[in-house]
């Protein structure tokens, strides 16, 4: 299988390149910007899938810089989606569980999604962009895990042991709930979905349990034992921050009928994390 993977050195795009590569299939990394109205190099394939896992991630930074957002998220998406049609691939986009309202929480894959910041806003494009393919696969989840040493991106696990280490005083969301997935727990997943011929348009990749943001850093905090920090809890309405879904899970019973994919718990991709780390 021959695959065109964007953000192959970001958190999950890492460990795709890494589990597919590992697995026998080809990778050829996307290298151009993805808000470049025109992409300076050519893709022609052949592929028999583009995956798109890179994004602006940032919700602060998608509301200052709004364009730029649109530009990378959502149109961004499309030229992607025009490059699989091309060269007649089949697509899978990498969304997010924030697309829906958050009010309830238990989302399907045909629940109808309700943005509620503008991050949210341009991966919901993105996902119409993309749906506007015959052969395309929307993927919705949530990823955590530790960036490589050296590189930019932070994710909350990343930002947990930083302050940890440090010693610094933290705030944890009690109101924030997700059921989210390793890095390599999603490439696994992801590299059955691409292996299978029947095609689903929608899928949802999720732990067997939803846990609070504060209760995933009570998780990670049991490594931390000389931490002499605080750690306050709140509910996010009270932080100021951009406006953000707070039942982000989401169900993946279909999506694990579909596939037969294991679902593990939370804290088992949390362990999972810090021993992959551990032999970098």
């Amino acid at each position: 299988m021959r695959v065109l993977l964007t953000g192959s050195t970001g958190l999950l795009g890492r460990s795709i390149s890494r589990v597919l590569a590992q697995r026998g299939h080809e990778v050829i990394p996307f290298t151009d910007r993805l808000e470049e109205p025109e992409f300076k190099n050519h893709y022609t394939g052949p592929y028999d899938w583009v995956v798109h896992t890179a994004a602006l991630t940032d919700t602060k930074a998608c509301e200052r810089e709004r364009e730029r957002c649109w530009q990378v998220n959502a149109l961004g998406t499309q030229r992607l989606r025009d490059i699989a049609k091309a060269a007649g691939a089949r697509f899978l986009y990498i969304s997010t569980a924030s697309v829906f309202s958050g009010i309830e929480g238990n989302d399907k894959e045909y629940d109808i999604p309700y943005p509620q910041n503008f991050y949210n806003l341009s991966k919901f494009a993105g996902e119409i962009f993309a749906g506007e393919y015959d052969k395309t696969t929307i993927v919705r989840t949530n990823v955590i895990g530790l960036h490589k040493a050296g590189s930019h991106g932070k994710n909350f696990i990343d930002w947990l042991i930083e302050s940890f280490t440090s010693n610094s005083d933290i705030r944890l969301f009690t109101d924030i709930i997700i059921n989210p997935l390793s890095p390599t727990t999603i490439a696994e997943q992801l590299e059955t979905i691409l292996t299978e011929q029947e095609h689903k348009p929608i899928l949802h990749l999720t732990s067997s349990d939803r846990i609070s943001k504060a209760a995933i850093g009570k998780i990670v905090l049991k490594r931390f034992p000389t931490y002499r920090g605080t750690i306050t809890e709140a509910t996010s309405t009270s932080s100021g921050a951009v406006p953000t879904p707070k039942e982000m899970w989401l169900n993946s019973d279909q999506t694990a009928q579909w596939f037969v994919i294991n679902r593990p718990s939370v804290e088992e991709e949390i362990e999972k994390i810090f021993t992959e780390h551990s032999h970098v």
